[in-house]
């Protein structure tokens, strides 16, 4: 099935809802399984956009008279003009809800989950709660994650078919704000831990040296001595370049070559060309992957994207002088870590104070 749980939350959903889950009006989207099992002691609407979880759900439970006959299924299509797909009756129900409920399992579409959430949570009961599974990314917009009473990491590998470009997490949500939690605390929490040193250090250091998003530029729009740019998808594991030879990006801040320059890209402003050139150095040192560049740049698990939380993965060092450095001309990694006061642990897996 379409985006479902290869598995139900079951005991970890009921412990979420401090075991209460009995003679409730529960609103589930899109986790077929949870419905099913949540059907047996409560009433429950289920939403999907998948026909055979659809079909499951009024198979067995709304066709089945041992779960009552309260129980509803809503259909929500979303096959678009040309098979492209169109999230328009998705927000239309959401806004459209006409009862309240006292809990909520929440498996949104993810480009949209924010403003689903946004909406559904309103019809929380007072003392309700909503466990929802989204990328965190989705909490931004609207201060969502202000509402966010618990919160925890989830293995992507529990879907069949997603494709999880951000950190994947478990929260529990209220229909009030709970300002437990502030946004790069959560950022901060969803990145690699091995690199926490890395991020912490570069938060409390800022020079504001970060990566905005410069889509669809020309090479007229930058200074090719000190604009850095890469694509976008630097930061994503699913794919892409952004450290390699053979890349746009290299082409422009290494060979001064504006002729492969992608529509996606993300730019660093430094204030001379020797701030780019010593950054050039560290960035372009090893392939994706590989060396402390792109693997703390992977680590903050930010996927296609770029903004203001590429600061965490970008030492927040001199670039103008950190080639003075006696490292410097043995190992760049090392000199860069040196200068924040870090050095990798024995295998090379964590970043750790010196």
């Amino acid at each position: 099935m379409k985006y479902q749980f290869n598995f139900a939350f079951d005991d970890r959903l009921i412990e979420k809802f401090d075991n209460k889950l009995i003679n409730q009006t529960i609103l589930v989207i899109r986790a077929v399984m949870d419905a099913i099992i949540l059907a047996e002691k409560n009433r429950v609407i289920f939403v999907t956009d998948d026909p055979e979880a659809k079909e499951l759900f009024e198979h067995t439970v709304i066709g089945n008279g041992e779960f009552g006959c309260n129980d509803e299924c809503i259909f929500i299509e979303t096959s678009g003009i040309n098979n492209k797909i169109d999230m328009g009756q998705w927000l239309e129900w959401s806004k459209g809800i006409d009862m309240d409920f006292s809990a909520m399992v929440i498996n949104p579409p993810y480009s949209i989950g924010n403003k689903i959430i946004s909406e559904v949570i309103k019809h929380l009961t007072d003392d309700g709660k909503a466990v929802v599974i989204q990328p965190l990314g989705q909490y931004k917009q609207q201060n969502l994650y202000e509402h966010i009473e618990q919160f925890e990491l989830s293995d992507p590998k529990q879907f069949t078919d997603a494709v999880i470009t951000e950190n994947l997490n478990i929260s529990v949500v209220t229909k009030g704000k709970q300002d437990k939690y502030n946004w790069q605390e959560l950022v901060l929490e969803s990145c690699d831990q091995n690199f926490r040193k890395f991020y912490d250090w570069n938060i409390a250091n800022s020079r504001g040296i970060k990566m905005v998003r410069k889509d669809y530029s020309k090479p007229e729009d930058f200074d090719v001595y000190k604009d850095f740019w890469e694509t976008c998808k630097c930061f994503s594991s699913l794919g892409g370049g952004g450290f390699g030879e053979n890349g746009g990006g290299y082409r422009w801040n290494i060979l001064y070559d504006s002729s492969h320059m992608n529509a996606g890209v993300g730019m660093i402003r430094f204030n001379t060309k020797k701030e780019k050139d010593n950054f050039c150095k560290y960035w372009y040192k090893g392939g994706k992957g590989k060396e402390l560049a792109s693997r703390v740049a992977l680590g903050i698990h930010m996927g296609g994207s770029v903004g203001p939380d590429t600061l965490l993965a970008i030492p927040q060092i001199d670039w103008d002088t950190i080639d003075q450095h006696p490292l410097w001309n043995i190992d760049v990694d090392a000199a860069v870590l040196d200068t924040m006061g870090l050095k990798w642990n024995a295998d090379k897996i964590k970043i750790i104070e010196k």
